[in-house]
């Protein structure tokens, strides 16, 4: 029987770098820090790469 659930490596990581977003916004909301997802998207995305990690933690991560 063939095992159909192997990916190659170019498939896990188009699948990692699909899916890494989602699973970041998920726990992070598990943990109940109030993000919205294109504002998780953004930080994971390094859009904000011009301020300081404790000025983008500051910006995408503060709890309710």
């Amino acid at each position: 029987m063939q095992n159909k659930f192997t990916l190659t490596l170019a498939q896990n990581s188009f699948l990692a770098k699909k899916n890494i977003v989602a699973l970041i916004h998920s726990i992070s909301r598990l943990e109940n820090v109030n993000t919205t997802f294109p504002q998780t998207q953004t930080i994971v995305g390094g859009a904000l790469n011009n301020f300081s990690f404790t000025e983008t933690h500051y910006v995408g991560f503060q709890a309710a």
